[in-house]
């Protein structure tokens, strides 16, 4: 499931603001997005879905095969669709409701689990933490930590966040975090 709506093995599915439903292949390659912290860039195969509902906040989003959840604006302003029926479709990105990507059989063997990072305006995403060690300043001492022996770090507050770390051994730790 992507997007409230079941993904299919063999058809990519184009819903449009319309109400129309094609079955078929996305043509491109790859989908662009500009979210508030990077410009990302991905590979078709990686996309399970692009909502482009937009909601309150016209914030569309794509959410990748492994779960992920990347919000901003798509810079792709036109979907190429190769219909069932073999004809070829252009249409424009304002025209489009939701993409939904077939299940890819490389997505049927697993995608190993990583670190995951849970963004204050709802993104969500995974993949792996280039600090080893982190330095948490608390009232009593400078903390030094190994990042693989902590299970939850949360930063909570804007300027300069309180940090609180639960170790994998049940520990808690909280402070500003130096790193």
């Amino acid at each position: 499931m992507v997007l409230d709506l079941e993904r299919p093995s063999n058809t990519d599915i184009l819903l449009l603001r319309s109400g129309d439903k094609h079955t078929g292949t996305i043509l491109k390659e790859s989908i662009s997005i500009r979210t508030s912290y990077a410009q990302l860039k991905f590979n078709n195969r990686m996309i399970a879905g692009i909502d482009l509902e937009g909601g309150a906040q016209n914030i569309e989003s794509i959410v990748t095969v492994n779960n992920n959840r990347f919000s901003g604006f798509i810079d792709d302003p036109i979907f190429v669709f190769k219909l069932q029926t073999e004809a070829q479709i252009k249409v424009r990105r304002k025209k489009v409701l939701k993409a939904i990507f077939r299940v890819r059989e490389a997505e049927r063997r697993g995608i190993p689990q990583r670190q995951f990072l849970l963004l204050k305006n709802g993104d969500y995403f995974s993949g792996k933490n280039m600090n080893d060690k982190l330095v948490v300043a608390t009232t009593y001492a400078k903390v030094p930590l190994a990042l693989k022996d902590a299970d939850t770090i949360t930063l909570i507050g804007e300027q300069t966040p309180l940090t609180k770390v639960v170790m994998q051994n049940g520990d808690i730790l909280q402070g500003v975090l130096e790193t």
